[in-house]
């Protein structure tokens, strides 16, 4: 299997830091995600765990709703993407300016209707 994680050398201090869980299929860990010069780091609270993701590497940031909360979605240049879920709508302009300015990587807002309304022709 394909590991997701990588080690950084994250230098000097982290610009913020959010409580949120790893998603997707490896999903349900609740950590620090910590966000620097360098990239993304998550570190899970109670377990050695972490996933890090290079700035560079990243190719699209994506802001998603999932019921009450958001998640995070970077997606890296070999299309493999790492989720992180539990954000609130305030913290959206922080991680846009974020994507943007470190990432090089616009924050792409993706709407789904969690419904399974259909919103095209038959």
């Amino acid at each position: 299997a394909k590991s997701r994680s990588c080690v950084l050398p994250f230098k000097g201090d982290m610009s913020e830091t959010y409580d949120v869980k790893i998603g997707g299929k490896d999903g349900g860990a609740r950590g620090t995600l910590k966000l620097g010069a360098e990239g993304v780091k998550w570190q899970a609270r109670e377990s050695e765990r972490s996933v890090s993701v290079k700035a560079a590497d990243v190719n699209t940031a994506e802001w998603v709703s999932i019921g009450k909360h958001f998640q995070l979605r970077l997606r890296s240049s070999d299309n493999t993407d790492v989720r992180f879920d539990g954000f609130d709508k305030s913290d959206q302009k922080k991680l846009a300016e974020y994507c943007q300015n470190t990432l090089s990587a616009g924050l792409q807002v993706l709407k789904y209707d969690v419904q399974g309304k259909n919103g095209g022709e038959f």
